[in-house]
């Protein structure tokens, strides 16, 4: 049972006939705007030994300042599938393609369907170390145009005995306005072998990104649901 990467995706797959239900909530502070957004909720359900369904459901982003614009809304719908491909000279490999729907209110939708791809990777350094990361590009809307967005992560992880852990990330993204990138740490708990509770600081990086966002999520995760005969 792996940490909830926010706005990322391990290379593991939730085990054949189990669903994991990951949720979060997020307190954002950029120039003079406030947000906060949940339930940034996502269903993720073991179809297979290696391969899992994946169900965003849409977040709602609040405005605490009400005159801030755009106003309060929900964002778009998520269904997607990630297929483990296994170990590659020592990398542990994924695939993740999924499309978004334009479900959201008109300020926080896209407004149209937009397909994206992530490979998310580990290799194992030594104990209790570890690296990670994402490479992957979306294909956004943006004013009726389809424009293309790459993403990049890199993730160091240290395990701290055999309950918790805490991680320190870059994260990029390129290619639809100003350049995106933050640093993100935090580090997560296991309350119960398939319950964890994590928890983030984000600092941006550019101007593209927020000053600064604070985060906690909660996840479990429910064994053999799906049977199959």
């Amino acid at each position: 049972f792996r940490r909830v990467l926010f706005r990322s995706v391990a290379p593991y797959t939730v085990p054949k006939g189990s669903i994991q239900v990951e949720n979060g909530a997020e307190w954002t502070g950029d120039e003079a705007e406030r947000n906060f957004d949940l339930t940034e909720s996502l269903l993720r359900v073991g179809i297979g030994s290696t391969t899992e369904l994946r169900f965003g459901v849409p977040a709602y982003f609040y405005r605490l300042r009400r005159a801030e614009t755009p106003p309060s809304g929900f964002g778009d719908f998520l269904i997607g599938v990630k297929q483990r491909l296994g170990s590659v000279a020592g990398f542990d490999l994924a695939i993740a393609p999924a499309v978004s729907f334009p479900t959201g209110s008109q300020a926080w939708s896209s407004g149209g369907v937009d397909p994206q791809f992530e490979i998310p990777w580990q290799h194992g350094i030594s104990e209790p170390w570890s690296i990670s990361g994402t490479v992957g590009v979306f294909y956004l809307s943006d004013n009726g145009r389809r424009r293309a967005q790459a993403e990049c992560q890199i993730e160091i992880e240290r395990d701290i005995g055999k309950a918790a852990d805490v991680f320190l990330e870059y994260q990029g993204f390129d290619g639809v306005g100003r350049a995106n990138n933050s640093l993100q740490m935090g580090g997560g708990y296991k309350v119960r072998p398939t319950h964890r509770l994590d928890y983030f600081l984000v600092v941006g990086l550019s101007r593209a990104a927020p000053n600064i966002a604070v985060g906690v999520g909660y996840s479990f995760r429910m064994d053999r649901l799906l049977h199959s005969k």
